[in-house]
């Protein structure tokens, strides 16, 4: 099946609920950060949240990075 449509396809195949719900911003060292919270106190930073440029230079906030956590 081809679908020739100029509607974004979230609006022909919308997500479910449940897919936004786990991701969350947390305070990390001061820092807010993006991303998605996994089952087991870890979290997937996907963006980092901040004017400061010196937040960017940490090594442990890098997108793509796995931090662990509590959850509040």
């Amino acid at each position: 099946m081809i679908l020739y449509t100029i509607m974004p396809l979230e609006n022909v195949y919308p997500i479910e609920q449940s897919e936004y719900e786990k991701y969350v911003s947390i305070q990390y060292n001061g820092i807010t950060v993006f991303g998605e919270r996994n089952s087991d106190q870890t979290f997937l930073v996907n963006r980092i949240i901040s004017t400061d440029p010196k937040h960017y230079l940490d090594t442990t906030l890098l997108p793509g990075s796995i931090i662990s956590y509590t959850n509040q």
